[in-house]
């Protein structure tokens, strides 16, 4: 079990819901590795920004960006059970 689902209450909210496809959630941060298995059928799209190249799994900034849109969007049976998948 992840830490995620240690989180006061939210068994109950995955219990009700794991998402509408008309919500939308935005992560500002560094580039985010898409590939990485937590994502795994999630629907991700980057938009464009200042930023510019590809993610890079051992970079700083892609590793802090990946990071932390796993902890929200992680896909339900993946590595990282996000908050909001």
């Amino acid at each position: 079990m992840s830490e995620i689902a240690k989180i006061p209450g939210i068994q109950g909210l995955w219990e009700k819901t794991k998402g509408d496809s008309q919500v939308v959630v935005a992560v500002l941060d560094g580039v985010v590795d898409q590939a990485h298995p937590c994502f795994d059928g999630a629907r991700l799209k980057r938009l464009p920004t200042l930023v510019q190249g590809e993610a890079n799994p051992s970079g700083r900034m892609s590793s802090h960006g990946t990071h932390v849109a796993s902890l929200i969007l992680g896909q339900h049976g993946s590595p990282v059970q996000g908050i909001a998948p």
